[in-house]
């Protein structure tokens, strides 16, 4: 079961791309898909834009996506969490977080 999405803008030219490497870096294998509503321009917006993030990246485990924001982060891939238990995540899950990388 689903429990929290992660919108990030990875720059990956397709979801099996970013996929694989999120396999290779995480251990495991996330279904990553693109985001319908992907607009670049709106993407930039602080802080809401991130639901126009390019990619939804779907996690049923609370541990992982604890591993995968930092790991976004560190590589400069902005990135926001939404789900019930964002709030207790670093950084809040990314949402309205200057610490966290950005589209510019």
């Amino acid at each position: 079961m689903i429990d929290c999405i992660v919108y990030a803008n990875h720059s990956a030219r397709n979801r099996t791309e970013l996929e694989d490497w999120l396999e290779q870096e995480i251990g495991e294998r996330l279904d990553a898909e693109r985001n319908d509503d992907y607009d670049e321009a709106a993407a930039r917006e602080f802080p809401s834009g991130f639901l126009r993030f390019r990619y939804r990246i779907e996690i049923d485990s609370r541990d992982v996506v604890e591993r995968l924001l930092p790991l976004l982060w560190e590589r400069g891939v902005p990135a926001v969490a939404a789900c019930d238990y964002e709030d207790e995540l670093p950084e809040k899950g990314g949402f309205k977080s200057r610490a966290v990388p950005w589209p510019d």
